[in-house]
C-alpha cells in the first residue's frame, strides 16, 4: 500500500487476484483511524466462468439428531433434538425450597 499527504491520506491499494484477473488498483482516502472513504467507482470482478460456476447438486446427509422437528405447528424454534436436549431447563427450584432457612422462632 502506497500512502501520499497528511490529513488526508490517499492511498493506492494493489490486488492480485490469481489467475483469473489482473492487478486491480483502486485508491482509498484515509481520513482518521477508524473512518475509510473509497474515491472511485465500484469495480465489477467477476467474469464469466465465476458466473456460471454452479455448486453440485448432490444429497448431504445430515443425522436426525440435528434436524429440527418436523412439525411444528405452533410456530415453535428451529432448534434440532440435540439442541433441545442440551438446553438447561432443571432450574432446581425444589432444592431452593429445601434449603429456606427457618425464620427465627
Amino acid at each position: 500500500m502506497l500512502c501520499l499527504g497528511s490529513k488526508q491520506r490517499k492511498c493506492l491499494v494493489t490486488y492480485n487476484f490469481s489467475d483469473r484477473f489482473e492487478n486491480v488498483e483502486t485508491i482509498l482516502t484515509l481520513t482518521m483511524d477508524s473512518e475509510v472513504q473509497r474515491d472511485g467507482r465500484v469495480l465489477d470482478l467477476t467474469d464469466d466462468a465465476w458466473r456460471e460456476d454452479r455448486l453440485p447438486y448432490e444429497d448431504v446427509t445430515i443425522p436426525l439428531s440435528e434436524l429440527p422437528e418436523a412439525e411444528q405447528d405452533n410456530g415453535g424454534s428451529t432448534e434440532s433434538v440435540k439442541e433441545q436436549e442440551m438446553k438447561w431447563s432443571d432450574l432446581a427450584l425444589q432444592s431452593l425450597h429445601e434449603n429456606t432457612p427457618n425464620s427465627g422462632n
